[in-house]
C-alpha cells in the first residue's frame, strides 16, 4: 500500500512539473544577472542631513539611472539624477539627492539603472537621515575651484577631518562649489568643528580619469584647480578615506524570480526538476 501511495505522489508530482512547463511557456522571460555594462558600482552617500541626503554610483556604459525610495520597504516614491533637469540622460556616474526627508529616519532603495532595478541581496538599500542637531553648523566659507577635464560624468567628493563624506558635480564650465558648513561628524550627530589646520580630502572623477587631493582648510579657501588625469587610478590609502563611509557592497545585485532555482534568467522546466527534487529528499 505504502509504494502504491508513494507511486500516485510521484505521477502528480510528474503531472506537476509538465503542468508547470506548460505555464512557465507562458512567462514573460526576465533576466537574473544584469549586464555587467549597468550594474551599479561604488555606490556611496554622502551631504546627510537631518532631511536630505545624496546616492551616487558609477556603471561601465552610459545609461539612466534614478532611485525608487521609500520609508518602508514597499518604496513608493522616485527621484531622477540631479542633473537631469532638462530631461533623462545617459551618463556613466549618477547622483540622485533625496529632499523633504524627516529626521532620524529609515530610508529604503533600490537603484533603477537601465531597465534593470538593483538591489542589496534580495532586500532594499537602507540607510538613515541624520538627527536633528543640537549644535549650530559652524560658519564658513565654502570649497570652491574648476575641474580641467571636467565632463558631465564629473563627480566631487570630499571629507574634512574624520567627518562624513560630502559631494557635489560641476556645471558645464567645470566649475564648482562645495558648503562645507553641513560637514557632520561620522555619527552624524553633530556639526563639524572646523579650523584653519582641517584636512581636506579632494576627489574628482569623470568618464575617462580621477584625481586626488589633500590640503589644509585655510589653503582650500582659496579657489581649488583640479586636473583630471587620464585612465589615472586613485591611490588605495587616499581613495579609503572617501569610501570607508560607503555602504553598500559593490556591485549591487540585481532583483531576481524566486521561482528561477538554478539563476539560468528562465523559469523552465530543470527549475521544476529542482523543485521536485527538493520535495523528494
Amino acid at each position: 500500500m505504502i509504494k502504491i501511495f508513494g507511486a500516485i505522489i510521484i505521477v502528480i508530482l510528474i503531472l506537476g512539473v509538465i503542468l508547470g512547463v506548460n505555464l512557465s511557456s507562458q512567462k514573460t522571460s526576465y533576466r537574473s544577472f544584469a549586464s555587467p555594462s549597468f550594474e551599479p558600482l561604488d555606490v556611496r552617500i554622502s551631504n546627510q542631513t537631518d532631511n536630505s541626503l545624496s546616492i551616487s554610483w558609477l556603471t561601465k556604459n552610459k545609461t539612466v539611472g534614478f532611485i525608487a525610495y521609500g520609508t518602508t520597504p514597499e518604496l513608493g516614491q522616485a527621484y531622477a539624477d540631479d542633473r537631469d533637469k532638462d530631461g533623462r540622460a545617459e551618463r556613466l556616474t549618477h547622483y540622485v539627492t533625496l529632499k523633504n526627508l524627516d529626521p532620524q529616519t529609515e530610508i529604503y532603495f533600490r537603484i533603477s539603472s537601465g531597465s534593470e532595478i538593483f538591489d542589496q541581496k534580495g532586500q532594499p538599500f537602507l540607510v538613515k537621515t541624520a538627527p536633528t542637531s543640537g549644535t549650530t553648523p559652524e560658519v564658513s566659507l565654502p570649497l570652491a575651484g574648476s575641474v580641467s577635464g571636467a565632463d558631465q560624468d564629473t563627480l566631487i567628493f570630499a571629507r574634512v577631518d574624520s567627518g562624513s563624506l560630502i559631494s557635489t558635480y560641476p556645471n558645464s564650465g567645470g566649475r564648482w562649489v562645495l558648503p562645507l558648513n553641513n560637514s557632520r561628524t561620522t555619527d552624524l550627530k553633530a556639526y563639524l568643528k572646523l579650523g584653519d589646520t582641517s584636512q581636506i580630502a579632494l576627489f574628482a572623477q569623470t568618464s575617462n580619469g580621477t584625481t586626488q587631493q589633500k590640503l589644509i582648510l585655510k589653503k582650500a579657501l582659496e579657489v581649488v584647480n583640479l586636473n583630471i588625469v587620464p585612465n589615472a587610478t586613485p591611490e588605495a590609502s587616499f581613495l579609503a578615506t572617501l569610501t570607508d563611509l560607503t555602504l553598500y557592497e559593490s556591485p549591487a545585485t540585481q532583483i531576481t524570480d524566486p521561482e528561477d532555482l538554478n539563476r539560468d534568467g528562465q523559469v523552465n522546466i530543470f527549475d521544476r526538476i529542482l523543485k521536485l527534487r527538493q520535495l523528494l529528499k
